[in-house]
């Protein structure tokens, strides 16, 4: 195991200020057998010559320089260019325990999953939280997975795991992202990618930090961006019905609770172009998705779309 190389692709955008403890935490793996895939994305900063200052330090790391596309656009290249038996991606704000790839590809190996997953630190200033365990259980199924991950008991990323590369090809052919999408990505490729391993095994330990941090495209304001998550919700629901039909209704709950939260967002944002136009859209949407809701989720559609003041001051009310 030790000689089986891992392609960690890290798509790094304006990060001068923590590519550096990113890229450490990952050169100092105790798997050292490793392709380390650092994307500029366009970067206005100092990122890219910090980028190559670490390549010039270490034979490991390349460094491949885009125009700005966004997350997607830049974990493709990476994709196109890596020669891995396994691939993970990283988060170039985030970083890793020493030993998380080790953990990682051991627990695969184990249990000859495609895919192996970690619980990761949740860090909001100085609140650490684990998140996404599943206890003692070594393997959990694609459908639980899945069904977690729409259900919010699990976030839908793709940085706490790690991929076969037979699971990303189709033939010769590696499964790309959606560059038309830069929000809720990763959860659209797992409902793809996570269909092609019946198990998904699991290593109990946080060995992965993310850091929330507020200029985040996660968590920040409405814009163009991430009113791509529209598109991307109606793919996912898409794939869900090919992939894993038993769980359709969570994923159509995952939908119509993001498309709420973002017509919030639209409400109060002075951002958008043609906002009137898409909040009236948006709404339509919402109306249809309400004839085949259950009551609780009818009643959060039309309080959204006709009292949306009353929704945003229970959820308010709901977080004292």
């Amino acid at each position: 195991m030790k000689n089986t190389l891992i392609s960690i692709i890290i798509p790094v955008y304006n990060a001068e200020k923590y590519i550096g403890r990113c890229v450490e935490s990952i050169m100092n793996q105790t798997h050292s057998c490793l392709e380390i895939i650092l994307v500029d994305d366009g970067s206005s900063d100092d990122t890219l010559k910090i980028c190559r200052e670490y390549a010039d330090e270490d034979n490991r790391i390349k460094v491949l320089h885009k125009e700005n596309g966004g997350v997607s656009s830049a974990r493709n290249l990476g994709l196109k260019s890596c020669k891995g038996e396994y691939i993970g991606f990283i988060d170039s704000d985030d970083y890793i325990d020493k030993t998380m790839y080790e953990e990682l590809l051991s627990a695969a190996v184990k249990h000859n999953a495609g895919i192996s997953m970690c619980a990761y630190y949740r860090i909001t200033g100085e609140n650490k939280d684990i998140q996404c365990s599943y206890g003692d259980a070594e393997t959990i199924t694609n459908v639980q997975l899945m069904r977690d991950i729409y259900t919010y008991k699990c976030m839908g990323v793709l940085w706490n795991k790690l991929f076969k590369r037979s699971v990303f090809l189709r033939g010769d052919e590696m499964t790309l992202f959606n560059e038309e999408v830069h929000f809720c990505e990763d959860v659209l490729m797992l409902t793809i990618l996570t269909k092609r391993s019946a198990k998904v095994a699991h290593c109990n330990k946080a060995l992965y930090n993310y850091i929330i941090s507020e200029g985040s495209l996660c968590h920040g304001g409405i814009n163009e961006r991430r009113l791509t998550i529209l598109k991307a919700l109606d793919l996912i629901v898409e794939r869900c019905e090919e992939n894993f039909p038993s769980i359709l209704k969570s994923a159509e709950y995952f939908s119509v609770s993001n498309k709420i939260g973002t017509l919030l967002k639209l409400e109060d944002s002075d951002a958008i172009s043609n906002k009137k136009e898409r909040i009236a859209a948006l709404k339509r949407d919402l109306k249809k998705h309400a004839k085949s809701c259950n009551t609780k989720m009818k009643l959060k559609i039309f309080t959204a779309v006709h009292f949306s003041f009353v929704y945003k001051l229970m959820k308010k009310m709901k977080k004292r």
